[in-house]
């Protein structure tokens, strides 16, 4: 079991995925009550896997949600 790492800048995401060959990451939108579900479901995920795993907040991470989706 690993502590989710917050993602904030794409250099954060960079260093992540240099340092795991596989992860999870769960992009959450903080004003979407689906989102609020799926990541109480990611975070009960997160808690129980040895997988790393990572988050980021969509609205203060535009950048970075764009860079992964791309």
């Amino acid at each position: 079991m690993t502590q989710p790492r917050k993602l904030q800048s794409i250099s954060d995401f960079d260093q992540f995925a240099s340092e795991h060959s596989a992860f999870v990451i769960c992009k959450h939108s903080t004003t979407c009550p689906i989102s609020a579900a799926g990541f109480s479901e990611y975070t009960k995920f997160a808690d129980e896997t040895s997988v790393p795993t990572a988050y980021l907040f969509v609205q203060e991470a535009r950048t970075l949600s764009n860079h992964i989706a791309e």
